[in-house]
């Protein structure tokens, strides 16, 4: 396993490939990692260098801290850092999304990839901003926010198995505490004014049934975000990575391709 030391933090992180443009994920809300594994996999073939961590408050990162926006904004330099990462595309979901624009405002890169997000915590769907429940029952009625109802019945297995993993994580695990920590930082996001400062190359990609992020979220990113392009995806959720992976992976290589120097 692979740390590095920040402030008030052991960060969690994963590379993947040995050449090419490197491409920084950030994940969403909870998650960690772990979701990047094959997917990355898809981007090394395809000629990348692939970075995965995890955020504060998820996965194998240690923190006993309160943090902020800031400080989960700094973990991302502080590991391009590490690896002399001059440039790279930073694709960011949901919650990764909000702190890739802000870097992206911040920093030169080489593009920057908006998966199922918005401006701030004003976009997410207010059902979800509470906790996830501590009975079966309540998780799998709050994950239905999440998929749309076509995708939950053709892989009822999957979901299910989802659903399970979060429980065990809210019953074993101090996941709650950590959950509130990343939304009391969320909560303090709010990227309307910084939009503007995008100048890189950006490409915005939109579940048209998103019920945690609305696809109005993503309109306002597009009219927002300098030059940026929009694509949404018809007939899926919140959770591309799961709900349609290959087309997703597709319109990043697409856009990195075309973008890479």
């Amino acid at each position: 396993m692979s740390f590095i030391e920040v402030p008030n933090a052991s960060l969690y992180y994963e590379t993947a490939g040995e050449k090419g443009p490197w491409i920084t994920l950030v994940n969403g809300h909870t998650r960690s990692s772990k979701d990047f594994r094959l997917f990355a996999k898809t981007l090394v073939e395809a000629g990348f260098q692939c970075l995965t961590f995890d955020n504060r408050g998820s996965g194998q990162t240690k923190t006993e801290e309160p943090f902020t926006k800031a400080d989960m904004v700094q973990d991302v330099y502080a590991l391009w850092e590490k690896f002399g990462i001059k440039k790279s595309f930073l694709v960011g979901i949901s919650m990764g999304g909000m702190l890739s624009e802000i870097i992206a405002s911040e920093r030169e890169i080489n593009g920057l990839v908006l998966v199922s997000t918005g401006t701030g915590s004003r976009d997410i769907n207010p059902a979800t901003s509470g906790g996830w429940g501590k009975t079966l029952e309540e998780v799998n009625a709050r994950m239905q926010l999440y998929v749309t109802q076509g995708f939950a019945q053709r892989n009822k297995l999957l979901v299910d198995a989802m659903t399970k993993q979060i429980l065990q994580s809210i019953l074993t695990e101090d996941f709650e505490k950590r959950a509130q920590q990343q939304r009391a930082a969320i909560n303090a996001i709010d990227n309307d004014m910084l939009l503007s400062k995008i100048k890189c190359p950006t490409l915005i990609i939109h579940g048209n049934e998103d019920g945690v992020i609305p696809v109005g979220a993503a309109h306002k990113l597009h009219t927002a975000i300098p030059n940026a392009e929009l694509k949404i995806m018809e007939g899926v959720g919140h959770l591309l990575l799961a709900e349609d992976s290959k087309a997703l992976a597709k319109s990043i290589i697409d856009f990195c391709t075309a973008h890479r120097v």
